[in-house]
Parts: C-alpha cells; sequence; structure tokens
C-alpha cells in the first residue's frame, strides 16, 4: 500500500488486501468448523438417544402411575408430539434473537441448555420431570440449528 501525504491509503492490486494478511491462515476455519461439528453431534444426540428413549421412559413411568393402557399410549403420544411441537415453535424465538444479539451467544445458550436438559432426561426418575424434558429440552435445541449458518 501507498501512503499518501495526507494519510490516504490507496489500494495497490500486487498486494493481499489487509484482511487476508492479518488472518493466520486456516486456524479459524478450524475453530469454526469445530463449533459447527459439536453443535451438530450435540443437536443429533436429541434425535439419536433421547428421541427414541422417550415412548420407553414415558410408558414406565406412566405404568407407575397407574395409567391404563390407553391413557399411556395418550401420554406417549403427548410426549413424542410435544418434542416436535416445542422445536416448531421456538425456531422463529431463536431465530430473532439470533438476528438481534448475533449467532455466538445462541449458539452458547443452545449448547448449555441442550447438554443440560439431554443430562436432566437421563436422569429422570418421574413423570413430571420427564414432562419439563420434553418440552424445555427442546426448546433449547433449537437455539443451536437456528444460529447455524445455511
Amino acid at each position: 500500500m501507498a501512503v499518501l501525504s495526507d494519510d490516504k491509503t490507496t489500494y495497490n492490486p500486487s498486494e493481499p488486501p489487509p484482511s487476508s494478511r492479518e488472518s493466520s491462515g486456516d486456524e479459524p476455519r478450524r475453530g469454526s468448523l469445530l463449533v459447527i461439528f459439536l453443535t451438530v453431534f450435540v443437536d443429533l444426540l436429541g434425535f439419536g438417544m433421547v428421541l427414541p428413549l422417550l415412548p420407553v421412559y414415558g410408558e414406565h413411568f406412566a405404568h407407575q402411575l397407574g395409567y391404563s393402557d390407553v391413557v399411556v399410549g395418550a401420554v406417549v403420544g403427548g410426549l413424542l408430539s410435544s418434542f416436535s411441537l416445542m422445536q416448531f415453535l421456538f425456531v422463529p424465538i431463536w431465530g430473532r434473537l439470533s438476528d438481534r444479539y448475533g449467532r455466538r451467544p445462541i449458539l452458547i445458550a443452545g449448547l448449555i441448555g441442550s447438554t443440560v436438559f439431554y443430562t436432566l432426561f437421563g436422569v429422570a426418575t418421574a413423570m413430571g420431570s420427564l414432562i419439563w424434558n420434553s418440552v424445555l429440552g427442546p426448546a433449547m435445541s433449537r437455539a443451536d440449528s437456528q444460529a447455524l449458518p445455511c
């Protein structure tokens, strides 16, 4: 870059732009990919481990409460539909928050929330905790996938 006498700079096409000189190669890319892979892993953990176990837990806890088979079916169906319904309802909310506050804080909030609720799901000992986890867990899990770049 050539510096003029009045402290203005001119662009020299033979030199790389300032942003590429200041970056240190592929390091930000690798870090970003690691965050994206971690986010996708935690997000798919809900579908791969939690969602298939939800009917088993729901049936077990409903039978402990003495519900009939018809009510057990309704409870299990309600748990499964609430999982998807909460994800559907919270996508626009997390999207708006992502637009307002940026992707990084929303990704972090989503990862922390998903991890907490998936852990609580694993140690659930009663129907009430299972219901709360199937409602609040998916709501938090949509935060991380909503903030991912397309």
